[in-house]
């Protein structure tokens, strides 16, 4: 039982968290042995930048870490909201001290850019806003109008419009498909 280090005893949060740490010893040994990998592979081969999504989970920050030691320039590129919910983006002066985060982070708009400078403690300079497609057409297709959009897409015939984020369970997207054409045809 994990009671003491040393001649300290822990309490029960602290035996909690010493526990969890010793469970992950197999999760953090795949990723030293994946970051000695990646730094073997970046020796020999020489990279400007290396960009990717979810630059800050485990799997992707070995990879990382091990391209910028050899002097690669890291972009990250927003994925998915990021908020006071995401730690992954809510660093410390220290961090900003120590390039913790990525050298240069692609948002996609200002919002996202102010909350990075303000409560993630990002550089401004290292952040650039790029739009984001599914956002910033929405203006200009209001612009246009629903019955103009209709008209060049679907003429005179009814049009409807099936968005759905991409589903790996193929009975899922049987399913979405059955669910749609039935509707269709009511």
């Amino acid at each position: 039982a994990i009671e003491t280090i040393g001649k300290a005893s822990l309490s029960k949060p602290e035996r909690l968290i010493f526990r969890f740490y010793i469970d992950l010893r197999r999760t953090n040994s795949f990723f030293i042995v994946k970051h000695l990998a990646y730094m073997r592979f970046f020796e020999r081969h020489r990279f400007i930048t290396i960009s990717c999504i979810d630059e800050n989970s485990p799997s992707v920050r070995c990879i990382l870490d091990a391209g910028r030691s050899y002097g690669a320039k890291i972009i990250g590129i927003q994925h998915g909201n990021i908020g006071d919910a995401q730690p992954a983006y809510l660093f410390t002066d220290s961090d900003r001290k120590n390039r913790i985060m990525a050298d240069y982070t692609l948002v996609w708009g200002n919002y996202w850019k102010e909350f990075l400078v303000n409560k993630g403690n990002y550089p401004s300079g290292n952040i650039h806003v790029i739009g984001q497609l599914r956002t910033d057409l929405i203006p200009r297709l209001k612009e246009i109008g629903t019955s103009d959009i209709k008209m060049k897409f679907a003429g005179s015939k009814s049009l409807v419009v099936f968005a759905s984020q991409p589903q790996p369970d193929a009975r899922l997207r049987r399913q979405a498909a059955f669910d749609v054409f039935t509707a269709l045809k009511d």
